[in-house]
């Protein structure tokens, strides 16, 4: 009856509350915006101000003093990525990305204080939580995971002419339920309550221009961490009774990640518009703190809530990572920046040699953007511009052994991920002076 009642029970709850874990973020999948994918997120000591909250919040005082800037993206992003050398199933995806900076109107202060705001909106859900058996094939890196809501707050100040310090908060979702089935028939018992919450972690960011034209970024960003728990208590009949059951797992999860920029600016070097050059490099490190959890867990408990069935503990551990990332920006107009990017990033995922299949690999990044803005005088003081931007990641093949005699898992004897993804931004931007 016990391993009866303990199925049945699972089989119910992962109906009604299927979810699992993710490892990337929008931002590591995708890109934060156009202007911050087209230089590879190269952009810890030079991040444009529509994406400072989330990468340097003390980029903020990149913006003109007493100006508004906005920007609105779209993003596309398909893959051909191979699992077995068969399509690994991922389907294209939709989204939008929104970001704000403003200076604060504050008199004498308005070249002092800054705020802004980036967010990203999936174009479905507000977050996809895939569940996956033990032994699943899982593609972290852009997988439907990947897909889900963040927003970054910011705040920057700036101490010096040419050194700020930025504070922000990286909001997720978080979302709690539980849940009472009655199968007696009447079913008046039954009823399923949901709770949403928000998690926060900071984000904190060090600008400063040493020399003009040298530019050096610190940031780091706080582990985030949403774990879903969910009691569910099934009532099957008075001479049963209840069965007492839990699921829980981790929703998503995200390194602690500390980056250091440098940038330098060669336009002050020469007036020729068509010899203005910046170059950008970020080297940046992922320390994760919680091994990856593909699926959910469903427990089993006693009246008097002791566990009667534990679950399977499917996932793997986390290896810490590393990012190394470079632009070359080139403006041969006032209102024109032309980049391309390169970025290399290593896979946090160790090689799969028992049950469990979480598929990731290094990754090599290209990316190509141009934001241009309408000249200034055209619209009287009214900034309006349009960025575009792609990336290219290519995964390096992977090949991963099993140790263990495993004949009915789908990477047995061996397993291979491979393949390439491709994301493009549109932009429309607005600047209010």
């Amino acid at each position: 009856m016990r391993l009866n009642a303990f199925t049945y029970s699972a089989l119910i709850v992962q109906v009604l509350w299927p979810f699992g874990n993710a490892v990337a973020s929008p931002s590591a999948s995708f890109g934060l915006d156009a202007m911050s994918t087209g230089r590879a997120m190269a952009v810890t000591a030079g991040a444009d101000p529509l994406s400072a909250a989330a990468t340097n919040p003390a980029r903020l005082i990149a913006l003109h003093p007493g100006a508004i800037e906005i920007g609105a993206d779209i993003l596309v992003s398909s893959d051909d990525l191979k699992i077995n050398r068969a399509d690994a199933g991922l389907d294209t995806y939709f989204g939008m990305q929104f970001g704000v900076a403003a200076s604060l109107p504050l008199g004498k202060f308005r070249d002092r204080l800054f705020i802004g705001a980036s967010a990203h909106l999936p174009g479905d859900n507000l977050y996809t939580l895939y569940n996956s058996g033990a032994s699943d094939p899982v593609v972290l890196s852009n997988g439907p995971d990947a897909r889900r809501f963040s927003l970054d707050l910011a705040l920057a100040v700036r101490i010096w002419e040419r050194i700020a310090i930025g504070l922000g908060a990286y909001v997720l979702p978080d979302v709690g339920a539980s849940v009472n089935l009655d199968f007696d028939g009447q079913n008046e018992h039954s009823y399923t309550s949901i709770e949403v919450d928000y998690r926060l972690a900071p984000v904190v960011g060090v600008y400063a221009e040493v020399i003009p034209g040298l530019h050096l970024g610190f940031g780091y960003r706080a582990a985030q961490k949403l774990s879903l728990d969910v009691p569910a208590n099934i009532f099957i009949s008075d001479a049963i009774g209840t069965i007492h059951t839990k699921v829980d797992g981790n929703a998503y999860a995200e390194p602690h990640r500390i980056s250091f920029g440098i940038a330098y600016d060669f336009s002050s070097l020469t007036e020729q518009h068509l010899l203005h050059f910046a170059a950008n490099l970020d080297v940046e490190y992922d320390h994760y703190t919680d091994p990856i959890q593909t699926s959910a867990r469903v427990w089993l408990y006693d009246d008097a809530g002791q566990v009667l069935e534990k679950p399977l503990e499917s996932g793997t551990d986390y290896r810490d990572a590393y990012s190394i990332r470079t632009a070359l920006d080139w403006m041969p107009l006032d209102e024109l920046r032309v980049s391309v990017g390169y970025g290399f990033t290593k896979s946090p995922v160790p090689a799969q040699r028992y049950l469990f299949n979480v598929l990731d690999a290094d990754r090599n990044q290209i990316a190509f953007g141009a934001t241009g803005y309408l000249p200034a005088q055209w619209l009287d003081g009214f900034g309006l511009g349009i960025s575009l931007a792609a990336k290219l990641d290519f995964y390096t093949t992977r090949d991963m052994e099993k140790y263990d005699f495993l004949p009915q898992n789908p990477g047995f004897p061996s397993i291979r991920f491979e393949g390439s993804t491709f994301a493009f931004h549109a932009a429309l931007l607005f600047r209010f002076e």
